[in-house]
């Protein structure tokens, strides 16, 4: 088995695994041998071509949109309780009693949710 690849690309670093990393280079249909056309075609595109694209691309949103509405259109509406808002976040009750506290410090940061320390502290956290 091979190692995977570390490749760097104006400053992002993606590991990729050596299968992944030939098929991205394999002849014209690699992706990466596909880039250089792609690029011509969108910095070469006419008005009328762009205008195209546009109206498909909206025609998608569309679609995407009224799928979206059936699917809510379809679903069983849950009442909002205290309860059913604790069991979809995943958080225990004593946690959100802890979560309205003024030292509770809990919340999104940089790495998505960040508990605490108050909270490790009174072992609410995971």
């Amino acid at each position: 088995m091979t190692e995977p690849t570390n490749v760097a690309k104006h400053g992002i670093t993606v590991t990729l695994s050596a299968g992944l990393l030939a098929g991205m280079n394999r002849g014209a249909s690699g992706l990466l041998a596909s880039l250089p056309a792609a690029a011509d075609r969108l910095l070469n595109a006419t008005p009328e071509q762009r205008a195209e694209w546009r109206r498909r691309s909206e025609f998608r949103e569309a679609e995407v949109a009224r799928q979206r509405a059936t699917e809510r259109a379809e679903a069983d509406v849950v009442p909002l309780t205290v309860d059913a808002l604790l069991a979809k976040m995943g958080w225990s009750r004593e946690y959100a009693e802890h979560l309205v506290q003024p030292y509770c410090e809990c919340g999104d940061d940089i790495d998505g949710w960040s508990y605490c320390q108050h909270a490790r502290d009174l072992g609410l956290a995971p």
